[in-house]
């Protein structure tokens, strides 16, 4: 063999998804999984139950009435509301103004007004102690509870962009090992945290751990495997994330104390320490970094690999490849380069979007009405036929299904104007059809989000790729850290009542579909190695399926 040949060349050679790549790529799964519990359990612990003021001269006070005797009790202390429920906030407070005693009767009078209380009795029948139980982020300090959630995606965001770095200077193996130890140790202190201050800092560094690590086992797996083999792997991984999703439902359920879910859902993340021995470094990523010590350990590595797979490399194989050149490139070069930078833009739009949407939907289940564990699962469940659209994008390719994802699930947002302007509030009619538009839309979002993650990952070279996911990653955090914002602070209209938040992440889905139309396809394209390969994608020739004939059988 005397022509260069790039790195998926080799892995035609090697076997485009063999005994190897599978077994790597099932560790890798795995820890996708804990990602999930930890990013939709604050669902879960951060639930505010219903609660009113404690009545202070009642030491075993409590929300659930006792008897006659507490009702009477409550009447007596807390204001009722115009809606006819319990007030949260006030309770009356009495003041004796004028006290007379005379031919042994007694005359007194008595003001009584409405006070702030700076204490609590809540309803435990859904949950013994979420956070805000426990911190009391009730009543005027419910600021707190906003800041630690913005503090997780804030770590997100930070993670996205630091790991990529990370991953790209250091190795992917080792940024996976780091982000495993932070989401463990970190997640537990959370767990342990004594006040909510301490706790929103252990938060935002498990943010920082959660999606630097996903997002390097995505970029790990995605580069162990062959062309016809990408989507495969970038879905599959998908379906260990929901996994994740529907078992934070169960735990929930059964752990209804906000430190046992934490302490539950942190502490496996120290197994995969281990990973450290069990998985590869990237051969593809040792490559490109042009040393001589991480070329010499890609060799073994693709040695070992074949060796697994019952393949035979040609002899000359490692001469050969043109990755050995020593490709490097800064971020800058992308603002070099007018394709490079469009595309990244488009692409970084669309993960805002995209993650706006789906986040905005997942995180808020609870205010479709009903039962909160009933609507996360169905939520959650939603995810799976949504990835399973996905394995088509081999052979329609991933622009078609991206854009419809978005723009559908835009479309169905948009519906919920109609369902405010002509449906009967409160009725089981009106209920329905927002329950199903907002599935509509999470079936989409979902779908457009699988599939941006593979097609990012295909758009740019391997000296990048890290750090444009990285970055991405980044961009996805900012739109999820605006969802909640757009959700809480923008008030009801008289005629369109709930559903502007809803119609303003339509028509941002819809917005960023239609710009999507710009980006190449790369279906069955190799995986660019170079700045020249990524900006000329647009002059492949995509979709068509390659040549798999040298797959080794499993």
């Amino acid at each position: 063999m005397t022509s260069a040949m790039e790195f998926d060349d080799v892995l035609r050679h090697l076997g485009e998804f063999g005994r190897y790549q599978r077994r790597v790529y099932a560790l890798l799964c795995l820890p996708a999984i804990f990602v999930a519990l930890q990013v939709m359990s604050a669902v879960f612990f951060h639930q505010t139950p219903e609660h009113r003021c404690k009545i202070r001269s009642l030491s075993n006070d409590t929300y659930e009435v006792q008897g006659a005797w507490h009702e009477a009790r409550i009447q007596h202390h807390i204001p009722v509301t115009s809606a006819g429920t319990y007030s949260d906030c006030k309770y009356y407070n009495y003041i004796v103004t004028h006290y007379d005693v005379y031919d042994d009767v007694t005359d007194h009078t008595v003001l009584r007004s409405n006070v702030t209380c700076n204490e609590w009795v809540y309803d435990k029948s859904i949950f013994d102690e979420t956070v805000q139980t426990e911190f009391n982020l009730v009543c005027g300090r419910e600021g707190k509870e906003t800041v630690a959630q913005v503090a997780y995606l804030g770590g997100e965001l930070a993670g996205g962009f630091l790991f990529g770095l990370l991953a790209d200077y250091t190795g992917r193996k080792f940024a996976i090992i780091t982000g495993v130890l932070l989401q463990g140790s970190f997640g537990l202190a959370s767990a342990l945290a004594p006040d909510v201050d301490s706790f929103t800092f252990f938060r935002f560094v498990v943010g920082a751990a959660d999606s630097g690590t996903f997002a390097s086992l995505f970029v790990l797996a995605m580069e162990l495997v062959g062309p016809s083999k990408r989507m495969l792997v970038g879905i599959v991984i998908e379906y260990f994330f929901a996994a994740g999703y529907v078992l934070v439902t169960g735990l929930a359920y059964t752990l209804r104390h906000w430190r046992h879910l934490i302490a539950t859902i942190s502490a496996p993340s120290f197994v995969f320490v281990s990973y450290w021995w069990l998985i590869p470094e990237s051969p593809r990523w040792l490559l490109a970094s042009g040393k001589e010590r991480q070329r010499n350990e890609a060799e073994r590595i693709l040695k070992h690999a074949a060796k697994i797979n019952r393949a035979k490399l040609p002899e000359d194989i490692f001469e050969n490849i043109s990755v050995y050149e020593g490709q490097t490139a800064s971020p800058v070069n992308i603002l070099h380069s007018r394709r490079l930078f469009t595309t990244l833009f488009i692409v970084a739009l669309n993960w805002f979007v995209v993650s706006m949407v789906y986040f905005g939907l997942s995180l808020n289940s609870g205010k479709i009405g009903g039962d909160v564990f009933v609507n996360f699962l169905i939520i959650g469940l939603v995810e799976f036929p949504a990835y399973s659209v996905c394995f088509v994008i081999d052979r329609l390719g991933r622009r078609p299904l991206h854009i419809a994802g978005m723009v559908v699930g835009g479309l169905a947002l948009l519906c919920t104007i109609f369902v405010e302007v002509y449906a009967e509030k409160g009725t089981e009619a009106y209920k329905w059809s927002i329950v199903c538009l907002t599935l509509i839309a999470k079936f989409g979002s979902t779908v457009a989000f699988a599939i941006v993650f593979i097609w990012t990952a295909e758009l740019f070279p391997t000296v990048l790729r890290n750090f444009v996911m990285g970055f991405c990653n980044t961009m996805g955090r900012v739109g999820g850290m605006t969802a909640p914002v757009i959700v809480n602070e923008i008030a009801a209209d008289v005629v369109l009542g709930k559903s502007i938040p809803l119609v303003i992440f339509g028509a941002a889905s819809v917005v960023a579909g239609i710009m999507a139309l710009a980006l190449p396809e790369t279906a069955n394209c190799p995986l660019p190695e170079t700045i020249e390969e990524a900006e000329n994608l647009r002059k492949k020739s995509p979709v068509a399926p390659l040549d798999t004939t040298t797959e080794t059988p499993l």
